[in-house]
């Protein structure tokens, strides 16, 4: 699936070639994390350069890269800015040629993608569409069909995806690797084979066919899949069960976890049993529910930038002709100190109104996740211990699920902002006290907990709860230390554990703390090192 037509370009932008070209396969072959890691850092500061010396063109193709990176590591809302920013440099620039629609077209294909992983469906056929419109050269735009689908797919719109992998069949055929023309063999045959086409089975051991040739693991356990599935629908359980069993045999030997839990999710359906299905679908359900918390505070950002931008224009003249006339009566001083200081609480409010949004968004999320996840499977978990000759790892499985239901529900629980702020406080940090782990805390009672804002007690709140969820998920400690002293209306807190350490990689649950801190004008720092513990210093 083709991400962005980058390689032909890479002159165009300014790049050169002996000095990036690693960076750049690091980004697009990543062999690990830390590839990825280490060429996003690389264009970070690549971009920031090229934007000082006004090189406008060069740090659009460094932002694209960056977006990249970010997307592949599973940070979709800060993909999604960087692409954001690489179109608002765009439409700024003086480019209006073929380079122009191919970087436009590549960052809308991407914003699909992202929209896409986030199950927003029509904004990311939105984005494919608008690439699809204005892309000159077509193995960008037949890559991008692929995208949309895909989508069409996944939305039931069988009629529209088969027409959209015919219509770039020969262009794949004649241009593209063996792999993606499996790959698109197969996803036509599975589409046809959703609507009764007589091509279908044809077309799905097509793709088989070529996908043995060049031997992709993850390539053949989808085929054996389809083709399970294609069985299947027709009611033909011991050949679906045939094609089933061959695709798990292929995931146990790759060794890769997450397909054989695909595969074996597969295999349950097949069983026919009640209970089995409804498992599966609560799972689901609730997979579906965590990438939808996850990624709440993603949105199109560019859409709501081009609106608002146009919308403002006859109200940016109007406050320019009435600060001329301020000048003229010389009282501009008066206007401007006036106008940062309306500027700033306005800001100030906005943000307070949004962070106000997001805590409330927790919140109603949790008890959704309460009321009608963890209660549904709690159900389940009573009703399968009632039954006879019941699979105990099933309700091993189920017990975990729940918890982990319940730990999301608490972990996002309304925080009683008005009462003794240290006592709740104490308390969160207690509860991750266990027989294994000594949690101390120091002079918290000194603090001036009702200096601090609503917002400010929820941020640190939330903020210290991602950190002490780090520890237990992560750090292997036994003795957590926390220690808060507060200067005028500065408010520290030093935490340190004796755990495992580790190479500073900013998982989710750290990303997280950062952002809220950073709403609220205070700082975070991370210190760790393998075999010497974690450390971090919150200030507000």
């Amino acid at each position: 699936m083709l991400l962005f037509s980058i390689s032909a370009n890479q002159n165009c932008y300014g790049q050169q070639q002996e000095d990036t070209t690693d960076y750049r396969r690091l980004i697009l072959k990543p062999k690990n994390i830390s590839d990825l890691t280490k060429g996003f850092r690389f264009y970070l500061n690549s971009k920031d350069a090229k934007l000082e010396r006004l090189d406008t063109i060069g740090a659009i193709y460094d932002l694209r890269l960056i977006s990249i990176a970010l997307r592949k590591k599973g940070l979709l809302h800060e993909s999604e800015n960087y692409a954001v920013e690489a179109l608002k440099l765009l439409d700024h620039s003086s480019i209006k040629d073929s380079l122009e629609n191919e970087s436009r077209a590549a960052l809308y294909n991407h914003l699909g993608l992202i929209n896409e992983k986030l199950e927003n469906n029509d904004l990311s056929l939105n984005y494919y569409n608008k690439a699809i419109a204005i892309a000159d050269v077509f193995n960008t735009k037949s890559s991008v069909i692929k995208n949309r689908a895909n989508v069409y797919l996944k939305l039931e719109r069988y009629k529209d995806a088969i027409a959209d992998y015919l219509s770039v069949l020969d262009f794949s055929i004649e241009n593209e690797s063996k792999t993606k023309v499996a790959r698109l063999y197969d996803n036509l045959g599975y589409a046809q084979s959703k609507i009764d086409h007589p091509e279908a089975l044809g077309n799905l051991e097509k793709g088989l066919g070529m996908r043995k040739a060049v031997e992709s693991y993850s390539g053949l356990i989808t085929s054996y899949l389809h083709l399970a599935e294609y069985y299947s629908d027709r009611n033909q359980k011991s050949q679906a069960l045939a094609y089933t069993d061959k695709a798990l045999t292929l995931a146990k030997t790759s060794g890769n976890k997450y397909y054989e839990a695909h595969v074996l999710g597969f295999k349950m359906t097949l069983k026919n049993d009640e209970e089995v299905i409804r498992f599966k679908t609560l799972n689901d359900s609730i997979n579906l529910a965590n990438q939808v918390f996850k990624n709440q505070f993603a949105s199109s950002k560019y859409e709501f930038f081009k609106e608002k931008k146009r919308a403002d224009e006859n109200e940016i003249l109007k406050e320019k002709e009435k600060f001329k006339r301020l000048v003229v009566q010389s009282i501009a001083g008066f206007v401007i100190l006036l106008t940062v200081f309306v500027v700033l609480k306005l800001n100030d409010k906005y943000k307070k109104e949004k962070l106000q949004q997001v805590y409330n968004t927790e919140t109603r999320i949790s008890k959704k996740v309460h009321d009608e996840v963890a209660n549904d499977v709690y159900h389940v978990m009573t009703k399968l211990q009632n039954s006879e000759h019941v699979n105990e790892d099933l309700l091993d499985d189920l017990e975990d699920i729940y918890v982990r239901t319940r730990d999301i529900s608490k972990e996002n629980s309304v925080i009683d902002v008005k009462g003794n702020f240290n006592a709740q406080i104490l308390d969160l940090l207690s509860s991750y006290r266990t027989k294994a782990v000594n949690v101390i805390t120091k002079n918290s009672s000194n603090i001036n907990w009702n200096g601090l804002s609503d917002i400010k007690k929820i941020i640190l709140y939330r903020v210290l709860q991602e950190l002490m969820t780090n520890m237990r998920k992560h750090s292997k400690a036994s003795i957590v230390v926390l220690d808060f002293s507060q200067t005028h209306k500065k408010i520290t807190i030093d935490y340190k554990d004796n755990g495992v350490g580790s190479n500073i990689i900013k998982s989710d649950g750290l990303q997280n703390a950062e952002n809220r801190i950073e709403s609220i004008n205070g700082s975070i720092t991370f210190d760790s090192e393998i075999n010497k513990g974690f450390k971090a210093q919150v200030i507000i």
